[in-house]
Protein backbone atom coordinates (compact mmCIF):
# COMPACT_ATOMS: atom_id res chain seq x y z
CA UNK A 1 0.00 0.00 0.00
CA UNK A 2 1.37 3.80 -0.45
CA UNK A 3 2.94 5.21 2.04
CA UNK A 4 0.81 8.36 3.80
CA UNK A 5 2.42 11.26 2.02
CA UNK A 6 2.83 13.80 4.76
CA UNK A 7 3.42 17.70 5.00
CA UNK A 8 5.86 18.88 8.10
CA UNK A 9 5.10 22.61 9.12
CA UNK A 10 8.09 23.71 11.17
CA UNK A 11 11.52 22.19 11.15
CA UNK A 12 13.22 23.29 14.33
CA UNK A 13 13.89 21.16 17.10
CA UNK A 14 10.58 19.36 17.22
CA UNK A 15 9.48 19.33 13.79
CA UNK A 16 13.26 18.02 13.00
CA UNK A 17 13.16 15.29 15.83
CA UNK A 18 9.74 14.36 13.94
CA UNK A 19 10.82 13.79 10.82
CA UNK A 20 14.07 12.00 12.16
CA UNK A 21 12.08 9.47 13.73
CA UNK A 22 9.47 8.90 11.33
CA UNK A 23 12.41 8.33 8.83
CA UNK A 24 14.13 5.69 11.27
CA UNK A 25 11.20 4.02 12.10
CA UNK A 26 9.79 3.76 8.67
CA UNK A 27 9.73 -0.10 8.46
CA UNK A 28 8.58 -0.48 11.89
CA UNK A 29 5.52 1.52 11.45
CA UNK A 30 4.77 -0.10 7.97
CA UNK A 31 4.87 -3.31 9.62
CA UNK A 32 2.73 -2.50 12.85
CA UNK A 33 0.03 0.13 10.68
CA UNK A 34 0.27 -2.01 7.31
CA UNK A 35 0.68 1.62 5.70
CA UNK A 36 3.89 3.69 6.06
CA UNK A 37 4.27 7.76 6.53
CA UNK A 38 6.16 9.49 4.40
CA UNK A 39 7.11 13.43 5.00
CA UNK A 40 7.41 14.82 0.97
CA UNK A 41 7.68 18.12 1.77
CA UNK A 42 8.49 20.52 4.62
CA UNK A 43 8.03 24.41 5.35
CA UNK A 44 10.18 26.62 7.44
CA UNK A 45 10.57 30.06 7.03
CA UNK A 46 14.70 29.22 7.59
CA UNK A 47 14.66 27.30 4.65
CA UNK A 48 18.58 26.48 5.49
CA UNK A 49 17.93 25.29 8.55
CA UNK A 50 15.17 23.22 6.83
CA UNK A 51 17.46 21.66 4.02
CA UNK A 52 20.42 21.00 6.70
CA UNK A 53 17.35 19.46 8.99
CA UNK A 54 15.77 17.11 6.00
CA UNK A 55 18.71 17.07 3.15
CA UNK A 56 17.16 15.68 0.31
CA UNK A 57 14.49 13.47 1.58
CA UNK A 58 11.64 16.37 1.27
CA UNK A 59 11.23 19.17 -0.74
CA UNK A 60 11.33 22.48 1.21
CA UNK A 61 9.96 25.70 1.08
CA UNK A 62 9.43 28.30 3.07
CA UNK A 63 5.75 29.31 2.84
CA UNK A 64 3.66 26.81 4.83
CA UNK A 65 0.45 27.46 2.83
CA UNK A 66 2.38 25.13 -0.10
CA UNK A 67 2.17 22.47 1.62
CA UNK A 68 -1.31 22.64 2.56
CA UNK A 69 -2.07 23.44 -1.49
CA UNK A 70 -0.12 20.61 -2.38
CA UNK A 71 -2.71 18.22 -4.19
CA UNK A 72 -0.74 15.30 -3.21
CA UNK A 73 -0.34 15.79 0.65
CA UNK A 74 -2.41 13.35 2.41
CA UNK A 75 -2.05 14.84 6.17
CA UNK A 76 -0.40 18.11 8.01
CA UNK A 77 1.78 17.94 10.59
CA UNK A 78 2.01 21.14 12.05
CA UNK A 79 4.83 21.83 14.76
CA UNK A 80 5.41 25.53 14.16
CA UNK A 81 4.60 26.65 17.27
CA UNK A 82 3.62 29.81 18.59
CA UNK A 83 0.00 31.84 18.29
CA UNK A 84 0.59 33.57 14.83
CA UNK A 85 0.71 31.59 11.48
CA UNK A 86 0.44 28.55 13.38
CA UNK A 87 -2.92 29.39 14.98
CA UNK A 88 -4.33 30.69 11.33
CA UNK A 89 -3.80 27.82 9.90
CA UNK A 90 -5.18 25.54 12.33
CA UNK A 91 -8.54 27.24 12.59
CA UNK A 92 -8.52 27.17 9.08
CA UNK A 93 -7.81 23.77 8.31
CA UNK A 94 -11.60 21.50 7.61
CA UNK A 95 -10.30 18.89 10.03
CA UNK A 96 -7.95 19.33 12.96
CA UNK A 97 -6.91 16.49 15.04
CA UNK A 98 -6.17 17.18 18.89
CA UNK A 99 -3.47 14.89 20.50
CA UNK A 100 -2.41 16.35 23.26
CA UNK A 101 -3.25 14.22 26.07
CA UNK A 102 -5.91 13.79 28.91
CA UNK A 103 -4.32 17.22 30.14
CA UNK A 104 -3.07 19.45 27.71
CA UNK A 105 -6.20 18.17 25.44
CA UNK A 106 -8.79 19.41 28.01
CA UNK A 107 -6.94 22.71 28.60
CA UNK A 108 -6.74 23.31 24.78
CA UNK A 109 -10.26 22.99 24.23
CA UNK A 110 -11.30 24.51 27.00
CA UNK A 111 -9.53 27.41 26.26
CA UNK A 112 -10.30 27.56 22.56
CA UNK A 113 -14.03 27.91 24.32
CA UNK A 114 -14.94 24.29 23.50
CA UNK A 115 -14.54 23.40 26.79
CA UNK A 116 -18.31 21.95 28.98
CA UNK A 117 -20.06 18.33 29.46
CA UNK A 118 -17.43 15.81 29.89
CA UNK A 119 -14.49 18.01 28.81
CA UNK A 120 -11.69 18.15 31.82
CA UNK A 121 -13.92 15.39 33.76
CA UNK A 122 -13.57 11.57 34.87
CA UNK A 123 -9.57 12.02 34.81
CA UNK A 124 -8.33 8.56 35.74
CA UNK A 125 -4.81 7.84 36.48
CA UNK A 126 -4.30 4.26 37.30
CA UNK A 127 -3.04 4.91 41.36
CA UNK A 128 0.44 3.53 41.51
CA UNK A 129 1.85 2.79 45.19
CA UNK A 130 4.57 0.24 45.80
CA UNK A 131 5.85 -1.56 48.81
CA UNK A 132 9.95 -2.41 49.31
CA UNK A 133 11.34 -5.61 50.36
CA UNK A 134 14.30 -6.10 52.30
CA UNK A 135 16.59 -9.54 51.49
CA UNK A 136 19.23 -11.05 52.64
CA UNK A 137 20.79 -11.88 49.27
CA UNK A 138 21.70 -8.94 46.04
CA UNK A 139 18.70 -8.43 43.71
CA UNK A 140 20.20 -5.07 42.53
CA UNK A 141 16.74 -3.57 41.12
CA UNK A 142 18.53 -1.26 38.88
CA UNK A 143 19.49 -4.19 36.63
CA UNK A 144 18.26 -6.39 34.22
CA UNK A 145 15.16 -6.09 32.25
CA UNK A 146 12.37 -3.69 33.48
CA UNK A 147 8.97 -4.38 34.01
CA UNK A 148 9.95 -8.36 34.00
CA UNK A 149 6.54 -9.36 35.10
CA UNK A 150 3.18 -8.67 36.20
CA UNK A 151 0.14 -10.30 37.90
CA UNK A 152 -3.64 -9.99 37.35
CA UNK A 153 -5.34 -11.88 39.78
CA UNK A 154 -6.83 -9.08 41.27
CA UNK A 155 -8.16 -7.21 38.23
CA UNK A 156 -11.57 -7.58 38.42
CA UNK A 157 -11.70 -7.88 42.59
CA UNK A 158 -14.90 -6.01 43.59
CA UNK A 159 -18.19 -5.87 42.72
CA UNK A 160 -18.43 -3.57 39.81
CA UNK A 161 -15.41 -5.81 37.95
CA UNK A 162 -12.58 -3.06 38.72
CA UNK A 163 -9.20 -4.35 41.12
CA UNK A 164 -5.31 -3.95 40.59
CA UNK A 165 -2.19 -5.58 39.26
CA UNK A 166 1.01 -6.07 40.10
CA UNK A 167 4.49 -5.14 38.44
CA UNK A 168 7.78 -6.37 38.76
CA UNK A 169 9.82 -2.58 37.72
CA UNK A 170 13.39 -1.54 37.86
CA UNK A 171 14.30 0.20 41.09
CA UNK A 172 16.99 2.74 40.85
CA UNK A 173 18.76 4.75 43.56
CA UNK A 174 17.10 8.20 42.10
CA UNK A 175 13.53 7.29 42.13
CA UNK A 176 13.97 4.71 45.25
CA UNK A 177 15.55 7.78 47.45
CA UNK A 178 12.30 9.68 46.87
CA UNK A 179 10.34 6.85 47.35
CA UNK A 180 11.08 5.53 50.23
CA UNK A 181 9.93 7.56 53.43
CA UNK A 182 12.32 9.29 55.92
CA UNK A 183 15.01 11.64 56.44
CA UNK A 184 18.29 11.79 57.66
CA UNK A 185 20.14 9.34 58.84
CA UNK A 186 17.78 6.48 58.88
CA UNK A 187 16.81 7.33 55.10
CA UNK A 188 20.57 7.14 54.87
CA UNK A 189 20.29 3.86 56.32
CA UNK A 190 18.00 2.26 54.10
CA UNK A 191 19.82 3.67 51.06
CA UNK A 192 23.00 1.74 52.05
CA UNK A 193 21.44 -1.54 52.13
CA UNK A 194 20.08 -0.67 48.16
CA UNK A 195 22.19 -3.78 46.83
CA UNK A 196 19.54 -6.11 48.38
CA UNK A 197 16.38 -4.20 47.96
CA UNK A 198 13.51 -5.29 45.89
CA UNK A 199 10.25 -3.36 45.12
CA UNK A 200 6.52 -4.81 43.56
CA UNK A 201 4.49 -2.00 42.32
CA UNK A 202 -0.04 -1.92 42.50
CA UNK A 203 -1.16 -0.18 39.92
CA UNK A 204 -5.68 0.57 40.57
CA UNK A 205 -7.79 0.16 37.79
CA UNK A 206 -9.55 3.43 39.18
CA UNK A 207 -13.13 4.67 38.22
CA UNK A 208 -15.15 1.43 39.51
CA UNK A 209 -17.60 4.06 40.60
CA UNK A 210 -18.42 4.56 36.41
CA UNK A 211 -20.83 7.66 37.15
CA UNK A 212 -18.31 9.37 39.46
CA UNK A 213 -15.64 11.87 38.40
CA UNK A 214 -13.06 11.04 40.76
CA UNK A 215 -10.61 13.76 39.21
CA UNK A 216 -10.84 17.04 36.68
CA UNK A 217 -8.40 18.81 34.44
CA UNK A 218 -9.87 22.73 34.57
CA UNK A 219 -9.40 26.11 33.80
CA UNK A 220 -9.95 28.85 36.18
CA UNK A 221 -10.89 32.64 35.07
CA UNK A 222 -7.12 33.28 33.78
CA UNK A 223 -6.93 29.97 31.75
CA UNK A 224 -4.78 28.16 34.32
CA UNK A 225 -4.75 24.85 34.62
CA UNK A 226 -6.02 23.19 37.74
CA UNK A 227 -6.03 19.89 38.32
CA UNK A 228 -7.67 17.39 41.14
CA UNK A 229 -8.22 14.15 42.14
CA UNK A 230 -9.23 12.61 45.01
CA UNK A 231 -9.72 8.60 45.15
CA UNK A 232 -13.56 7.42 45.41
CA UNK A 233 -14.15 4.91 48.13
CA UNK A 234 -13.85 1.85 45.94
CA UNK A 235 -10.80 2.58 44.45
CA UNK A 236 -9.31 3.32 47.88
CA UNK A 237 -10.24 -0.40 49.27
CA UNK A 238 -8.65 -1.62 45.71
CA UNK A 239 -5.71 0.70 46.74
CA UNK A 240 -5.30 -1.12 50.09
CA UNK A 241 -5.52 -4.86 48.94
CA UNK A 242 -3.02 -3.72 46.10
CA UNK A 243 -0.80 -2.56 49.10
CA UNK A 244 -1.40 -5.83 50.88
CA UNK A 245 -1.05 -8.63 47.64
CA UNK A 246 1.85 -7.13 46.84
CA UNK A 247 3.76 -6.72 50.43
CA UNK A 248 2.78 -10.94 51.01
CA UNK A 249 4.23 -11.25 47.31
CA UNK A 250 7.47 -9.85 48.65
CA UNK A 251 7.29 -12.17 51.66
CA UNK A 252 6.82 -15.04 49.68
CA UNK A 253 9.89 -14.14 47.28
CA UNK A 254 11.90 -14.01 50.56
CA UNK A 255 12.05 -10.42 52.16
CA UNK A 256 12.32 -10.59 55.68
CA UNK A 257 11.12 -7.24 56.41
CA UNK A 258 8.64 -5.07 53.41
CA UNK A 259 8.06 -1.37 54.20
CA UNK A 260 4.91 0.34 52.50
CA UNK A 261 5.19 3.92 51.45
CA UNK A 262 2.69 5.25 53.89
CA UNK A 263 4.09 8.67 55.37
CA UNK A 264 4.51 6.31 58.39
CA UNK A 265 5.62 3.33 57.09
CA UNK A 266 4.06 -0.36 57.77
CA UNK A 267 6.88 -2.72 58.52
CA UNK A 268 5.56 -6.33 57.26
CA UNK A 269 7.54 -8.77 58.63
CA UNK A 270 4.98 -11.86 58.78
CA UNK A 271 1.70 -12.45 57.59
CA UNK A 272 -0.24 -11.47 60.33
CA UNK A 273 1.04 -7.79 60.29
CA UNK A 274 -0.87 -7.12 56.68
CA UNK A 275 -3.95 -6.51 58.65
CA UNK A 276 -1.89 -3.52 59.51
CA UNK A 277 -2.30 -2.14 55.94
CA UNK A 278 -6.73 -2.96 55.53
CA UNK A 279 -7.36 -0.02 58.15
CA UNK A 280 -4.59 2.36 56.83
CA UNK A 281 -5.46 5.85 55.83
CA UNK A 282 -4.91 6.26 52.01
CA UNK A 283 -5.84 9.66 51.46
CA UNK A 284 -4.01 12.59 50.47
CA UNK A 285 -0.59 13.28 52.04
CA UNK A 286 -1.01 9.38 53.81
CA UNK A 287 0.93 7.40 51.14
CA UNK A 288 2.56 7.98 48.04
CA UNK A 289 0.91 7.68 44.82
CA UNK A 290 2.10 7.89 41.46
CA UNK A 291 0.67 8.13 38.05
CA UNK A 292 2.17 7.33 34.77
CA UNK A 293 -0.73 6.79 32.92
CA UNK A 294 -3.30 10.04 32.56
CA UNK A 295 -6.60 9.47 31.02
CA UNK A 296 -9.84 9.68 30.17
CA UNK A 297 -10.10 13.79 30.13
CA UNK A 298 -12.24 13.92 26.80
CA UNK A 299 -13.56 10.84 27.13
CA UNK A 300 -15.58 8.69 24.24
CA UNK A 301 -19.72 8.84 24.75
CA UNK A 302 -22.78 9.51 23.10
CA UNK A 303 -24.27 12.07 25.42
CA UNK A 304 -22.37 15.26 25.73
CA UNK A 305 -22.87 16.20 29.30
CA UNK A 306 -21.17 12.91 30.52
CA UNK A 307 -18.16 12.70 27.70
CA UNK A 308 -15.75 14.67 25.32
CA UNK A 309 -16.05 13.27 21.94
CA UNK A 310 -18.53 10.73 20.10
CA UNK A 311 -17.91 7.43 19.37
CA UNK A 312 -16.30 8.67 16.39
CA UNK A 313 -13.66 11.28 18.22
CA UNK A 314 -15.22 14.30 16.97
CA UNK A 315 -16.01 16.56 19.45
CA UNK A 316 -19.57 16.68 20.42
CA UNK A 317 -20.50 20.25 18.61
CA UNK A 318 -18.05 21.05 16.63
CA UNK A 319 -17.38 19.43 13.46
CA UNK A 320 -13.73 18.78 12.19
CA UNK A 321 -12.09 18.88 15.63
CA UNK A 322 -11.59 14.96 16.69
CA UNK A 323 -9.47 13.71 19.38
CA UNK A 324 -7.00 10.63 19.05
CA UNK A 325 -5.34 10.42 22.40
CA UNK A 326 -5.70 8.99 25.83
CA UNK A 327 -7.83 11.69 27.17
CA UNK A 328 -10.84 9.72 24.93
CA UNK A 329 -10.42 6.59 26.53
CA UNK A 330 -14.26 5.64 28.54
CA UNK A 331 -13.15 4.03 31.30
CA UNK A 332 -10.39 3.47 33.56
CA UNK A 333 -9.10 0.24 31.45
CA UNK A 334 -6.64 -2.52 33.37
CA UNK A 335 -3.41 -2.63 31.35
CA UNK A 336 -0.87 -0.28 30.26
CA UNK A 337 -2.79 2.00 28.18
CA UNK A 338 -0.42 2.49 25.66
CA UNK A 339 -1.15 0.07 22.96
CA UNK A 340 -4.90 0.79 23.47
CA UNK A 341 -4.47 4.54 22.45
CA UNK A 342 -2.30 3.24 19.60
CA UNK A 343 -5.28 0.91 18.37
CA UNK A 344 -7.84 3.29 19.41
CA UNK A 345 -6.04 6.05 17.56
CA UNK A 346 -5.22 3.69 14.18
CA UNK A 347 -9.06 2.55 13.58
CA UNK A 348 -10.38 5.77 14.41
CA UNK A 349 -8.09 7.40 11.74
CA UNK A 350 -8.79 4.76 9.12
CA UNK A 351 -12.30 5.47 10.29
CA UNK A 352 -12.07 9.54 9.34
CA UNK A 353 -9.87 9.33 5.82
CA UNK A 354 -12.56 6.70 4.68
CA UNK A 355 -14.93 9.25 5.11
CA UNK A 356 -13.49 12.39 4.09
CA UNK A 357 -11.43 10.73 1.32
Amino acid sequence: MKPIQAGLLGAGTVGSGTFNVLQRNQLEITRRAGRGIQITMVADLDTERARAAVGDAAQVVGDARAVIANPDIDIIIELIGGYGIARTLVLEAPIVIVSGGAVETPLLLQRSGMGGGGVGRYLRLHPTTAVIGFHDREIYGAAGIPLSAMCDEHITRDANGYGFWLECPPLHPSVGSVAIAGFGEAHASVMRQFPTLSSTIALVRDGSDMQASSGSVLTDAKGRARISYALTAPDAANLRASIEAAARLQLAAGARAVHTLHTSPIVVTREADLAQIRTRAVHANRVSLFSAHVNGTCRIGTDPATSGVSPTGERHGVPGVYVFDGSMLPTGIGVNPQETIMALSSILTDRLLARWS
